[in-house]
């Protein structure tokens, strides 16, 4: 039976003098095992990895588990309750205009940490003690940094992630539950991690380079990706085993319980790979496929007006066929010209729907659609 812990962690004191709280749930299971850290909605709209976490709460009560398991549900409430009428506006901070998902820090560049020195120290040490060693320098450098950085103060984006990348940096696996705006399922992996990727059975993989660009995934994967290149430097192999994960879970504004129960499954069958749960779930899947990170191709509208969409997320399509029509009635100049009024937009290369724009009225210029070009299936 696991042990189950419930913890409130202030982010932001409001101005009535009352504070903003992350709700955070551990659960330690009957044997050791790795640290896995899940968190949802960065993004405000983001709302269907909440009811993920539910069903993976559920399955943790009731079944046998390696290892620890961190949940937050909800990690970004301030942008969670930023509404204008009934639309939420949480990917960007309404004041600053900064993304929740790009203020992480690449904290081993950010601080000049001196990893041959680290492994020189640390070289005897068996990789699980070196991990744990490692962990801990991680979380030493990014107290450090906020030391370095908060006499002047921090600003909300940059407290809140500072304090999502430390409750992370003792984990083994990172998964970051996001949606899209209207969207398919779809995971984004390093590179490194392509073969575990698999695991989860997502339909739709992007594989981004083993980089920091901004991101949670890649500020928690990053650090042991420098660590590894200096180990190699030195002829010491290690097994790559921490990962991190974005992970999209269909489309923003949205919960579904039926959906939920068969993304947490496919949570679980990764989970299974790791050795964390023993049994692997069934889950009915089809094909799998995958691109590099350059093949993932934005469409940006030529002229505004309204939008109708001819291809759905997930739906795949061949090069010339029709993406989506603009219809624009101040065209209209006389009936003689009535197919003036629309535009079809044709797919450069073939590929798969990824996610689209929820809006339908758009301007020029507007991101209408993202796919994936090319992509590989996977075998």
């Amino acid at each position: 039976m696991a042990t189950f812990e419930r913890t409130q962690i202030p982010i932001k004191d409001l101005t009535n003098g009352d504070k903003l709280n992350l709700t955070l749930f551990r659960l330690t299971g009957d044997r050791p095992g790795p640290h896995i850290h899940i968190q949802s909605s960065v993004h405000g709209a983001e709302l269907q990895g909440n009811a993920v976490i539910y069903e993976l709460l559920k399955y943790f009560k009731e079944n046998s588990f390696a290892g620890t398991v961190t949940m937050i549900p909800l990690a970004n409430p301030q942008a969670s309750i930023n509404k204008i009428g009934t639309a939420t506006l949480g990917r960007f901070n309404s004041i600053t205009g900064h993304n929740f998902n790009r203020n992480y820090v690449d904290i081993i560049d950010e601080m000049n940490f001196d990893l041959d020195a680290f492994i020189e120290e640390n070289k005897d040490q068996g990789w699980d003690d070196l991990k744990k060693t490692y962990k801990k320098t991680i979380f030493t450098l990014l107290k450090e940094y906020q030391d370095k950085i908060s006499p002047r103060g921090l600003s909300e984006n940059v407290k809140l992630n500072l304090v999502l990348q430390k409750l992370a940096a003792s984990a083994d696996i990172v998964l970051d539950l996001h949606t899209g705006p209207i969207a398919t399922r779809y995971l984004y992996s390093a590179e490194y991690q392509k073969q575990s990727a698999k695991y989860f059975l997502f339909p739709h993989t992007l594989l981004i380079p083993n980089e920091f660009a901004g991101a949670m995934d890649e500020a928690c994967f990053s650090p042991w990706i420098y660590l590894h290149e200096a180990l190699e430097e030195k002829g010491i192999r290690h097994p790559r085993d921490v990962e991190a994960y974005t992970v999209e879970l269909g489309s923003e504004e949205k919960i579904s319980s039926v959906e939920a129960r068969e993304d947490a499954r496919r949570i679980l069958h990764y989970l299974c790979s790791k050795k964390v749960i023993e049994e692997r779930p069934d889950i009915i899947h089809g094909d799998q496929y995958h691109c590099p990170l350059d093949q993932y191709k934005t469409y940006y509208l030529p002229q505004g007006g309204l939008v109708e969409y001819l291809k759905h997320p997930g739906e795949r399509f061949r090069a010339g066929e029709a993406l989506y029509r603009i219809l624009n009635l101040s065209k209209l100049e006389s009936l003689e010209n009535l197919e003036d009024c629309t535009l079809e937009v044709e797919a450069l290369s073939e590929g798969i729907v990824i996610n689209h724009s929820p809006a339908c009225s758009l301007g020029e210029g507007a991101e209408v659609m993202q796919v994936m070009e090319n992509p590989t299936k996977w075998v």
